[in-house]
């Protein structure tokens, strides 16, 4: 959905832009505290159910030898439409209900989300961490704004993400910043944590996957109240 369409459905996008600039500036883009020592590590993943107007939220989380320890879901209507560069605001609410599920506590997150690397340096992965007050990290296919240049991606004359070649034969991803974690630490356990045959760290790996069978066994089940 374009910012012009939503103006004309009355949402105040200008408004939604000031407070991503004011919350923004509460991001630490440093390491808060040893990743040396990290026990446990959460993949989150979403899924967006178009039929239903719906989302599914999938937390994966695995201790330091990525054995799956715990894993939750949550499925919420959608109230809030697609805008680039707003994501949060369609998906952040049900992903904090589905992370304060959660009985273990990760010590980093991974999810398929822009961090710092946004117009407003506060994608996804950022709010995410802001919300819960965790170390997150955010992984992504394609840079969603800023200058490339070699493994680099520059915003406003700053280095905001690396690009990581993960898998032989496929695509770099995009590692930025989401909250208390530094790009350098960010990158380190992007590297450490991704095993073959796997293009993303495991546990965020894990939780593609199990968001999938869950958004499958849902549609299962709708289509035998169906019929």
């Amino acid at each position: 959905m374009l910012e012009q369409d939503a103006v004309k459905r009355g949402m105040d996008i200008e408004k939604l832009k000031a407070e991503q600039r004011k919350l923004a500036k509460l991001v630490v883009a440093k390491d808060s505290i040893n990743f040396d020592t990290v026990k446990f590590i959460a993949g989150i993943s979403t899924f967006i159910d178009e039929k239903s107007k719906s989302i599914i939220v999938g937390i994966v989380v695995t201790d330091e030898n990525l054995e799956v320890v715990e894993q939750r879901f949550v499925k919420k209507r959608l109230n809030f439409p697609y805008i680039t560069g707003f994501r949060s605001y369609r998906e952040l609410k049900a992903i904090v209900e589905c992370y304060n599920k959660l009985e273990v506590r990760p010590d980093v997150i991974f999810i398929k989300a822009s961090g710092i690397l946004h117009p407003r340096g506060l994608g996804l992965a950022s709010h995410l961490g802001l919300a819960v007050d965790n170390s997150v990290i955010g992984i992504t296919n394609s840079p969603l704004c800023g200058d490339l240049k070699n493994d680099k991606v520059y915003l406003k004359g700053k280095i905001k993400a690396r690009l990581l070649s993960l898998k032989q034969g496929s695509k770099p991803v995009v590692v930025s910043v989401g909250h208390n974690i530094s790009l350098n630490t960010a990158v380190a356990l992007t590297k450490k944590f991704t095993v073959k045959p796997n293009k993303l760290p495991k546990p965020l790996a894990l939780a593609n996957k199990y968001v999938k069978k869950v958004a499958r066994e849902f549609s299962t089940r709708e289509k035998v109240i169906e019929t």
